[in-house]
């Protein structure tokens, strides 16, 4: 957001994005097209609308706690110096990996999602279960693939 924000208000017409790792930054690409495209749009809605194209209508709501919980504890996010990270998401249900884990486990994956994505929704979550598994270990930096 906070990107997407500063080249607007530098009167850029467009960005241009770069990912390495498509399937492990595959919400961040969703993030950032989507913000290109709406100046409103916040990103806990977004974080909640992906959710909604990988988890099923009952338990996308459980997938965006952990997708934020996910956000906190981003190589990204950990790479920064402390004064330049973003603020973390609030999140009173989801205060550790393991908590995390067990939400994870409720998430049903949505069997035909409304936009193509870069795997199936399953594959998705089992890859969003090894990275919590990693943050469960100490161990925030390198990718979840």
């Amino acid at each position: 957001r906070a990107l997407v924000d500063c080249g607007l208000r530098l009167g850029l017409d467009g960005l241009v994005a770069n990912a390495i790792f498509r399937e492990a930054e595959s919400l961040n690409i969703y993030a950032f097209g989507q913000m290109c495209r709406s100046a409103e749009l916040t990103p806990e809605r977004l974080i909640d609308q992906y959710a909604g194209f990988v988890a099923d209508e009952k338990t996308r709501g459980v997938l965006g706690r952990v997708l934020r919980y996910i956000e906190n504890h981003s190589n990204w996010q950990n790479s920064l110096p402390v004064s330049y990270r973003l603020k973390d998401f609030d999140l009173p249900h989801a205060r550790s990996a393991r908590v995390a884990l067990d939400l994870l486990a409720q998430v049903k994956p949505r069997v035909q999602p409304a936009i193509p994505l870069l795997e199936p929704p399953a594959i998705y979550l089992g890859r969003l279960k090894k990275r919590l598994e990693a943050i469960a270990a100490g161990h925030i930096g390198g990718t979840s693939g």
